[in-house]
Protein backbone atom coordinates (compact mmCIF):
# COMPACT_ATOMS: atom_id res chain seq x y z
CA UNK A 1 0.00 0.00 0.00
CA UNK A 2 1.25 3.20 -1.03
CA UNK A 3 1.08 5.99 1.64
CA UNK A 4 -0.76 9.09 0.81
CA UNK A 5 1.21 12.34 0.96
CA UNK A 6 -0.32 15.25 3.25
CA UNK A 7 -1.15 17.74 0.74
CA UNK A 8 -1.82 21.31 2.42
CA UNK A 9 -2.68 24.38 1.03
CA UNK A 10 -0.40 27.31 2.67
CA UNK A 11 -3.00 29.81 2.84
CA UNK A 12 -2.93 28.92 6.78
CA UNK A 13 -1.39 31.80 8.93
CA UNK A 14 -0.89 28.58 11.21
CA UNK A 15 1.67 27.05 8.64
CA UNK A 16 5.20 28.39 8.63
CA UNK A 17 7.50 26.60 5.31
CA UNK A 18 10.98 28.03 4.99
CA UNK A 19 10.13 28.57 1.25
CA UNK A 20 7.34 31.08 2.24
CA UNK A 21 9.33 32.63 4.65
CA UNK A 22 12.31 33.81 2.51
CA UNK A 23 9.45 34.83 0.16
CA UNK A 24 8.05 37.25 2.76
CA UNK A 25 11.78 39.02 3.56
CA UNK A 26 12.65 39.17 -0.22
CA UNK A 27 9.51 41.20 -1.13
CA UNK A 28 9.55 43.26 2.21
CA UNK A 29 13.46 44.28 0.95
CA UNK A 30 14.30 45.01 4.12
CA UNK A 31 15.57 41.34 5.54
CA UNK A 32 17.16 40.14 1.90
CA UNK A 33 18.92 41.52 -0.47
CA UNK A 34 18.05 39.81 -3.93
CA UNK A 35 18.10 40.74 -7.66
CA UNK A 36 14.83 40.92 -9.66
CA UNK A 37 14.50 37.67 -10.94
CA UNK A 38 14.66 36.34 -7.15
CA UNK A 39 12.38 39.05 -5.98
CA UNK A 40 9.58 38.51 -9.24
CA UNK A 41 9.82 34.79 -8.16
CA UNK A 42 9.38 35.10 -4.30
CA UNK A 43 6.29 37.57 -5.50
CA UNK A 44 4.57 34.96 -7.81
CA UNK A 45 5.00 32.18 -5.35
CA UNK A 46 3.33 34.28 -2.64
CA UNK A 47 0.49 35.61 -5.37
CA UNK A 48 0.36 31.35 -6.16
CA UNK A 49 -0.16 30.84 -1.90
CA UNK A 50 -3.17 33.39 -2.44
CA UNK A 51 -4.56 32.10 -5.74
CA UNK A 52 -3.08 28.75 -6.18
CA UNK A 53 -6.89 27.19 -5.47
CA UNK A 54 -8.56 28.27 -8.60
CA UNK A 55 -5.75 27.56 -10.34
CA UNK A 56 -5.31 24.03 -8.97
CA UNK A 57 -1.84 24.20 -7.73
CA UNK A 58 -1.23 22.66 -4.26
CA UNK A 59 1.89 23.37 -2.15
CA UNK A 60 3.38 19.63 -0.70
CA UNK A 61 5.45 20.91 2.49
CA UNK A 62 6.33 17.93 3.36
CA UNK A 63 8.63 17.90 -0.46
CA UNK A 64 9.85 21.52 0.01
CA UNK A 65 10.91 20.73 3.33
CA UNK A 66 12.48 17.64 2.37
CA UNK A 67 13.90 19.70 -0.83
CA UNK A 68 15.28 22.40 1.30
CA UNK A 69 17.00 20.63 3.76
CA UNK A 70 18.56 18.59 1.38
CA UNK A 71 20.79 21.10 -1.00
CA UNK A 72 22.58 23.32 1.93
CA UNK A 73 24.37 19.52 2.47
CA UNK A 74 25.69 19.74 -1.36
Amino acid sequence: MTKKKNRTNSTNSSLTDLATHYATQVVSGVEQLAGPDIRHACQRHLRDLSTGNAQYLVLDIGSAQRAIRFFPTY
